[in-house]
C-alpha cells in the first residue's frame, strides 16, 4: 500500500510501533476502503450508532468499514483506531467476537503495516 508523503515517517515506512503517524480516522478509513475496493471487494463506511431522521442506521458496535469479500462472500469488518489510547468499546468487542465465531473476517486497524499484513493473511 503506497502512502501519501505526509503520512510517511522519516524512516519512509509511515508506520511506527503499529501507529500511523499524523492520520485522522477519516483518512485511515479512506485508505482501508481504497485497498479493499481495489482488490475487488464490496465495502462501505458504516455509521454505527448514528441516527438519521430519528432512525438508527446501524447498532452500536458495528465496525467502521463493513462489506464482504467478493471471492468467498465472507463478511468483512474493520474497526479504525488511530490513537494509541483508543480502546474497543464493549459493543465492539461483542460484535468482533460474534463475527469471528461465525467465520467472518475482522481487523482492528492500528496502522498500514498491520492492516496490509492482515489483508495478505486473509487473501484480501
Amino acid at each position: 500500500m503506497t502512502l501519501p508523503q505526509r503520512f510517511r515517517s522519516p524512516m519512509g515506512d509511515g508506520d511506527r510501533n503499529g501507529i500511523l503517524i499524523s492520520i485522522t480516522t477519516a483518512e485511515a478509513t479512506k485508505l482501508v476502503l481504497e485497498r479493499l475496493q481495489r482488490a475487488g471487494h464490496v465495502v462501505a463506511r458504516a455509521n454505527a450508532g448514528g441516527r438519521k431522521g430519528g432512525v438508527r442506521l446501524l447498532p452500536a458496535g458495528w465496525p467502521d468499514v463493513v462489506g464482504f469479500s467478493s471471492d468467498r462472500g465472507l463478511f468483512v469488518g474493520v474497526e479504525i483506531k488511530v490513537r494509541k489510547d483508543d480502546r474497543l468499546r464493549a459493543a465492539q468487542v461483542l460484535f468482533r467476537d460474534h463475527l469471528l465465531a461465525a467465520g467472518g473476517l475482522w481487523h482492528e486497524w492500528r496502522g498500514v503495516e498491520s492492516f496490509s499484513a492482515w489483508c495478505e493473511e486473509n487473501g484480501l
